[in-house]
């Protein structure tokens, strides 16, 4: 039941597993957010091309999928919440929430990106170089 209400989590993630794996040259090759109770998962997405410079990248996906979904949600919710119906207002602290479970990668997408030490090392320092103009950005947006 949990799975159900999750539901819309559950497929930002797996989206976000599909997406960066599309533009990375992963090769996509299925979706599915039916539960596989073997793999203890509420849904999957199957890939042809894993490789060291995309693994981490599609592995992590939900954590910036659902990052950006829960800054959307700040910007354009949260900041004017006073304006919406209630019905809205639980649909809008639902949603977050659900985001919220199911954007931290599981332990399938945690193997996949550990499982490539070199992908760890060009993608932290991709991330380590440009923190400070990240930080910059966001902090201008807000």
């Amino acid at each position: 039941m949990i799975l159900l209400f999750l539901l819309p989590g559950t497929f930002l993630h797996e989206l976000s597993h599909y997406i960066v794996g599309l533009v990375l040259g992963a090769k996509p090759v299925n979706f599915s957010l039916i539960p596989n109770k073997k793999q203890g998962s509420a849904g999957h997405v199957g890939f042809q091309n894993i490789n060291f410079f995309n693994a981490v990248p599609v592995a992590l996906a939900p954590v910036f999928g659902g990052g950006l979904a829960l800054f959307w949600m700040y910007h354009n919710f949260w900041l004017n919440i006073s304006d919406f119906s209630l019905a809205y207002q639980a649909l809008g602290v639902y949603l977050s929430f659900a985001f919220f479970k199911t954007m931290l990668p599981s332990s399938t997408d945690i193997g996949i990106a550990f499982s490539y030490p070199l992908g760890l090392v060009l993608w932290g320092g991709c991330l380590y170089l440009s923190y400070p103009f990240l930080i910059q950005y966001f902090q201008n947006l807000v």
